[in-house]
Order: C-alpha cells, then sequence, then structure tokens
C-alpha cells in the first residue's frame, strides 16, 4: 500500500473509484426520536487506502501552510492536538481578565 500512496502522490494519479464510493450508515442521534430522518447522523465508511491517503494529504498540507506561515497559532479548529474549544477558551479569558483585575470598562462584540 505504500508504494501504491507513494506512486499516486508523485504522479498524481490515483485510482478514483476508490474514493468515490462510501457505504453511508445512519446512526441515531442519542435521546431523539427514529421517526425523524435529522435525527440521524450519517457515517460514511470509506476503503482503507482511500483513509490512509487522505491522512497523508493532510499532513503535507498543514506542514506547507505551516511552513508559509499561512496558518496561525490561533487556528484550533481541524487541528491536531487543538480543538474549538481552546477558541472558548480564548474568548472566556479575554472577556474575564477585565473583570479580575478591575481595570478600565470595555466593550466586548461577539461576532
Amino acid at each position: 500500500m505504500n508504494v501504491f500512496c507513494k506512486y499516486s502522490m508523485k504522479f498524481g494519479k490515483v485510482v478514483i473509484s476508490l474514493w468515490s464510493q462510501a457505504i453511508v450508515i445512519p446512526i441515531q442521534k442519542p435521546g431523539k426520536y427514529n421517526t425523524d430522518p435529522n435525527n440521524y447522523r450519517p457515517i460514511a465508511l470509506t476503503s482503507c487506502i482511500c483513509k490512509t491517503m487522505e491522512m497523508m494529504i493532510n499532513k503535507r498540507l498543514v506542514w506547507f501552510l505551516k511552513t508559509i506561515n499561512i496558518l496561525t497559532n490561533i487556528q484550533c479548529g481541524f487541528r491536531k492536538n487543538r480543538s474549538t474549544v481552546d477558541q472558548l477558551f480564548d474568548q472566556r479569558l479575554l472577556f474575564e481578565m477585565p473583570l479580575l483585575t478591575r481595570n478600565m470598562p470595555f466593550l466586548y462584540i461577539l461576532i
């Protein structure tokens, strides 16, 4: 499989049929009624080769974006060891810091 992935990356040729197909299984959301279609979460089962190629492409893309300084430290979503919860924590600190230090009044706007 490693040879297949390297060949695909080097020559830009990928077996599209492997990537274009998936088995989609609806999973019921916890605590929701099974009669409403909106209460199901679709889970797509793809091939192992597809998942491996996606991880390789993601690692190379993230490395490239970091190298040319496009990804900043405040970008947390969809990054390793970071989550959007980090963003919420930072926002809470920004909001509470003036209150804790008893600084001047401030205006806090969420967009």
